[in-house]
């Protein structure tokens, strides 16, 4: 008799991000959110020395937006601490973002403390990236509140939170590199 292989995948585990303060297009888990000043030139290499190099790696792709130039996506060819290097069709000049598309699975929210007047508003993708990511939920964090959402994030997961920030902990699975 012939036997069958058992195919088995581990399940990934949700990781987690405990929100402690109020902010503005905050990237979770390995989605980037950086800006830089380097003036680009149109169709060359370049290379970026942006504010943070954090999740930036080689090949991912990128959007690159705002400051003067029009937006695009390019891939990061290469990278060192400090520097990445990618293709630039247009020219970009004046302090731009820089944003990933990389895809999360959002899961319910933990909520422990609601704070005061506190706001969530939840991203598909990067809000200052062209095109803009997409709200997905925007949560008026109330005591005794189940928030059990859940969504696919393919351009990656970013929040804003306004008001007073009591204890919330956001749930997320990345489903790509």
């Amino acid at each position: 008799m012939a036997s069958r292989h058992a195919r088995i995948a581990t399940v990934p585990e949700y990781q987690f991000v405990h929100v402690t303060a109020t902010g503005t297009a905050v990237p979770v888990g390995n989605s980037v959110c950086t800006t830089a000043p380097t003036t680009i030139t149109a169709g060359s290499i370049q290379t970026i020395s942006p504010a943070s190099m954090l999740n930036i790696s080689q090949g991912m792709l990128i959007n690159v937006a705002g400051g003067v130039g029009t937006a695009e996506d390019t891939q990061v060819i290469s990278i060192t601490g400090t520097t990445f290097n990618a293709f630039f069709a247009n020219a970009h000049s004046g302090a731009y973002t820089i944003s990933s598309h990389r895809g999360q699975f959002v899961g319910p929210l933990v909520v422990g403390n609601p704070g005061t007047s506190a706001v969530l508003t939840l991203y598909n993708g990067h809000p200052s990236a062209s095109p803009a990511g997409v709200v997905i939920a925007i949560l008026t964090i109330t005591a005794n509140t189940p928030y059990p959402f859940s969504g696919s994030c393919d351009q990656g997961l970013f929040y804003t939170l306004s008001g007073t920030v009591g204890d919330l902990t956001i749930q997320y699975l990345n489903h790509s590199a």
